[in-house]
């Protein structure tokens, strides 16, 4: 939920702190709050909960992200252009791969993700 405009106290987080918070979490994006807050701490103090306050500002949320992405209108119309141009292409030598990585023995892992980027 957000919150109303001039309630409560404002945020007292400098950019640097801001910076350090998101672009470590971009470098490994599966680290937990713990994790990151050791990981920042080596540097500067900042709790927890300045650094929870931070990734929410930011549009972050923890959970599980989610694994399937809405196709945009342009998106559709490459995928038919691309189907009706090679309708009749020889399909049996070709062999189709993307670069996903598997993880085995694990399920899916909730990790901080940006909403505002799906």
């Amino acid at each position: 939920m957000k919150r109303k405009t001039g309630s409560g106290r404002p945020l007292q987080i400098d950019n640097n702190a801001r910076l350090l918070v998101l672009t470590n979490l971009e470098t490994n994006k599966y680290l937990s709050l713990n994790e990151l807050h050791i990981l920042i701490n080596k540097n500067t103090k900042i709790t927890k909960y300045k650094i929870h306050e931070i990734l929410a500002a930011n549009g972050y949320v923890y959970g599980f992200p989610p694994t399937t992405f809405p196709l945009s209108e342009e998106h559709k119309m490459k995928r038919l252009e691309f189907a009706i141009k090679y309708q009749n292409f020889g399909w049996t030598k070709v062999i189709f791969f993307d670069e996903t990585s598997y993880w085995t023995n694990n399920g899916p892992a909730k990790r901080w993700y940006n909403a505002n980027n799906i």
